[in-house]
């Protein structure tokens, strides 16, 4: 291969790299052209209406006049609910959805091959390989302390240090089924230490008597502030920072079990509007989309996007940390469960 001049090699890069700034622009242009043809998008999800979910259907219809952004909101098992009844019935509304149970939607069959533009700006743990889904915002689970009840030299900084007596009752958690409790610290602890050293460790963890509280993570959040128990594990690292926003003793620390997921965006197969849903998958992955994403306090999942401050893009380099694929939900969580259930319950 012979090898270009300096200057001569800038230019054709640079020719190249307008040529595909181009191709994209045209691409884009026509499927808008397309999209407004279809006037509407359906959206639904079950992220916090008045924090995100308004603020990004009134960006992308600023971005594409002519498109109305219809929401559909509810909690998640809801709407999936809602989505394979409807299928069921041969009825379809839905042309985007978010975040996505993906196993659900997929067994179901419901799910339309899409893989954006945008998305290859993000890292490989945040786009499906088959266009299935696409990441749309992170979500990292993380220990929280109150910083009132918590000295600096008391704080934990390794997982033994989980393990000492003073913490025998101090430490909460979400008494659910889920990835964000018990059985997702289970499987990040056994991912992080491996099988035999982590049941180990798990056992002597039980033995700290962990608070089981049957509210959700903000809800805990809160009670950590208000000082009802001086730390918390598997808490959302954005609601922390939302919370020291405001000035509340918190900190949010990687020290302990960390576990990540991704909130995603999918088409929707027979989506009554597919252009326009390809469209608003694109936006919301595209940088000014995340921008409103990292604006509403959220971890967003391009790395070119900085996050809000406080708030994560990703989990931080040199944490160890189980980053959970959206089609391996269900497999994690249910040995997550199996391990909880004989360990913790």
């Amino acid at each position: 291969m012979r090898t270009l001049p300096g200057d001569f090699l800038a230019m054709v890069l640079a020719a190249g790299a307008m040529l595909a700034a181009g191709a994209a622009w045209a691409d884009t242009a026509a499927l808008y052209a397309a999209a407004r043809k279809e006037g509407e998008v359906v959206w639904y999800t079950s992220q916090v209406q008045n924090t995100l979910v308004r603020p990004m259907a009134a960006a992308f219809q600023r971005r594409y006049p002519g498109i109305k952004v219809t929401v559909v909101g509810g909690k998640n098992a809801d709407l999936i609910l809602k989505l394979l009844a409807e299928a069921k019935a041969g009825v379809y509304i839905a042309d985007v959805n978010s975040p996505a149970r993906i196993d659900k939607l997929d067994e179901a069959g419901l799910l339309a091959t899409y893989a954006p533009e945008s998305a290859t700006a993000l890292p490989a743990g945040y786009r499906s390989k088959e266009g299935k889904w696409t990441g749309m915002l992170g979500s990292i689970f993380g220990t929280a302390i109150n910083t009132e009840l918590v000295r600096p030299q008391d704080e934990p900084k390794t997982l033994d240090d989980y393990l000492d007596p003073k913490w025998k009752g101090k430490m909460a958690w979400v008494a659910h089924y889920d990835l964000g409790g018990g059985p997702g610290l289970s499987e990040a602890i056994l991912d992080r230490l491996g099988q035999e050293k982590g049941m180990v460790y798990l056992r002597k963890l039980a033995a700290q008597k962990i608070v089981q509280v049957p509210a959700n993570q903000r809800v805990i959040m809160d009670q950590l502030i208000a000082g009802e128990f001086p730390m918390a594990l598997m808490m959302f690292q954005h609601h922390a920072a939302t919370s020291i926003k405001k000035g509340a003793p918190v900190k949010w620390l990687t020290s302990g079990p960390v576990l990540s997921l991704t909130a995603n965006v999918v088409l929707m197969k027979n989506a009554p509007h597919p252009n326009a849903g390809r469209l608003f998958v694109d936006f919301v992955v595209s940088k000014e989309g995340q921008e409103l994403i990292s604006k509403a306090g959220y971890p967003p999942v391009r790395p070119d996007v900085l996050a809000d401050k406080t708030v994560l893009t990703v989990v931080p380099q040199g944490v160890k940390a189980l980053h959970v694929m959206p089609e391996e939900n269900e497999t994690v969580l249910a040995a997550g469960i199996k391990v909880y259930r004989d360990i913790f319950r």
